[in-house]
């Protein structure tokens, strides 16, 4: 209880080793117990409600994003186009994609977390764009005059290997994660590399056989497109070839700009800021630093030599020790040990007297002290 008697802090310990959903659920509970019994005002803290709520945060936030991606590739498709298929065909192999994908998750017992959760966003990528390079070579194929079997088997082997290429050396860049010492990045990099390698062959699998059934000229991009990007790539190969010097001053200069940006990365970040303006979590952390000494804390593991426990009260009075040079630190807003454990129960044992928050004199009435304790409780 706070010293002006308006806050009481609760603190609840839980038990190790409890996956997202678990924890999602608490917290649920928790909030709902909140409004039931109508509390002015309730601030939740702590690294497992942080968690819950930041992939709350993420998981709304990635929802919105993709929806609004997934409406521009729609928009972009279909005004490069012109055609409804152009359009359904990477569509669907996304899908497919992701349908394989979640396949392959179950298989190897992954499960959706925070940094999986944008994994399909970028199989929509992958997908999008390996199935506008297959279109691009059909398309020019087509108009050379083949007929539509063999327009498919010339850009199946031809830019069937370009594409292989870049989602092969994706995938390896991703699978370089497997060396991080976090699990959670391992899974990561495997995650994606697996997903880039089936959005490559349902690709290469799915689209010669879709346009087997569609007529020739189903896909086919606007012909002004066309002669906008021949001007434009005509333009760059004179800029390139007759501005060599400029090129070359240009990309030195580009180089030395990132290089000295690289060093002005901060990289003295606080969990906290991955949250909205907004968000109920920089309130209760506010409100925890200006009144309860602080959400930030930092831990010691503290192990007796052999022979010994902690609820000795030699090593009891070594951890007061520390304990109490701690406490006198401006930066710690509050330090919790065994000390003000066994101190607690002494002072309960004595009625709550303040002259009783102390260490017990002996090890024996320690031990009755902790016995009946624990036997209350």
């Amino acid at each position: 209880v706070s010293t002006d008697l308006k806050t009481l802090v609760v603190a609840i310990e839980l038990e190790a080793g409890l996956d997202g959903n678990a924890n999602e659920t608490l917290i649920s509970f928790i909030e709902r117990k909140g409004e039931e019994y109508g509390f002015k005002e309730m601030y939740i803290v702590g690294r497992k409600y942080f968690e819950v709520a930041y992939n709350r945060v993420s998981n709304k936030e990635l929802k919105k994003s993709f929806a609004l991606f997934m409406w521009l590739v729609i928009m972009i498709l279909g005004f490069l186009y012109r055609s409804f298929w152009a359009v359904l065909l990477p569509l669907l192999v996304y899908i497919f994609s992701v349908l394989l994908f979640l396949g392959y998750l179950v298989l190897r017992g992954h499960h959706l977390d925070v940094m999986s959760n944008i994994i399909p966003t970028i199989l929509l990528i992958v997908s999008v764009s390996d199935v506008i390079h297959f279109f691009s070579k059909y398309e020019d194929n087509v108009r050379l005059g083949l007929n539509k079997r063999r327009a498919l088997i010339t850009s199946l082997n031809s830019v069937g290997l370009s594409i292989f290429l870049t989602s092969f050396t994706t995938a390896i860049g991703f699978l370089t994660l497997l060396s991080s010492d976090l699990p959670s990045m391992r899974k990561f990099g495997e995650d994606v590399a697996v997903g880039v390698l089936l959005t490559y062959l349902i690709t290469v699998v799915f689209i010669p056989f879709s346009l087997t059934y569609l007529p020739e000229k189903t896909i086919g991009i606007r012909t002004e497109w066309h002669q906008w990007w021949r001007h434009l790539a005509t333009r760059i190969h004179e800029i390139v070839t007759h501005k060599q010097k400029w090129m070359a001053g240009g990309s030195f200069l580009l180089m030395i700009i990132g290089i000295i940006g690289l060093t002005q990365i901060n990289t003295n970040n606080f969990f906290i800021n991955a949250f909205p303006r907004n968000h109920p979590s920089l309130d209760a952390n506010r409100f925890f630093e200006e009144n309860l000494g602080g959400v930030r804390t930092l831990e010691i593991a503290l192990i007796p030599a052999d022979g010994l426990a902690l609820n000795d009260l030699t090593i009891l009075r070594e951890i007061e020790k520390l304990h109490q040079y701690i406490a006198f630190l401006p930066e710690v807003g509050g330090v919790y040990s065994p000390v003000t454990y066994y101190k607690s129960l002494h002072k309960a044992w004595h009625g709550g007297s303040i002259d009783s928050y102390v260490l017990p004199g002996s090890r024996e009435e320690l031990l009755r002290q902790e016995q009946f304790f624990e036997r209350s409780s």
